[in-house]
């Protein structure tokens, strides 16, 4: 939001080391702690948001992975962040709990980065409890299963054991999309 703000260019990390090191010295901190940061983020993210200019919603600005985006964009970016970080916790807040709308939000946004990039393997998914289709390219499987499921493996979180593909043999890895 500040680089939109800006157009100062302003990474979301110095770099990927670094990205890498604030992670992992954050699995030593105490709860408590942690909790404090996802408020205070929460709160300077909601005051980015409310203050951003309106010409600077149509600012892009360069996400991590390369792509550029659009600080609309930006906010469904911090809902992907924040529900997948969640499941990842493991404290008993599943792929099945991220609501519905939310999860349909996630999984269009992940596939529709991936229309931008090149070399993305054909592939269609359908979920099985929703009405939540993509397809990317031609003649690639059909991924099936419930829109839980699905959000799970696109981002790298299972394997997909749930799934069903229309290809003989397992489901194959998903494109790791997060």
């Amino acid at each position: 939001m500040t680089w939109a703000r800006t157009g100062v260019d302003t990474p979301q990390y110095a770099s990927m080391d670094t990205r890498a090191a604030e992670i992992e010295a954050g699995v030593r901190r105490p709860a408590h702690e942690l909790v404090a940061d996802v408020v205070a983020s929460a709160e300077r993210f909601d005051e980015a948001v409310r203050s951003l200019p309106d010409a600077a919603w149509n600012y892009e600005v360069r996400m991590r992975t390369g792509e550029l985006r659009t600080p609309g964009a930006l906010v469904l970016a911090r809902l992907r962040e924040l529900e997948i970080r969640h499941a990842d916790l493991a404290a008993g807040y599943r792929f099945a709990d991220v609501p519905l709308k939310a999860a349909r939000w996630i999984i269009d946004d992940l596939v529709d980065a991936q229309c931008r990039r090149e070399g993305v393997p054909p592939l269609r998914i359908e979920a099985t409890d929703t009405d939540v289709t993509h397809e990317l390219g031609t003649g690639g499987p059909t991924i099936r299963g419930t829109q839980a499921d699905l959000l799970g493996w696109l981002t790298g979180r299972t394997v997909g054991a749930t799934l069903s593909t229309s290809r003989p043999g397992p489901v194959p890895t998903a494109p790791y999309w997060i």
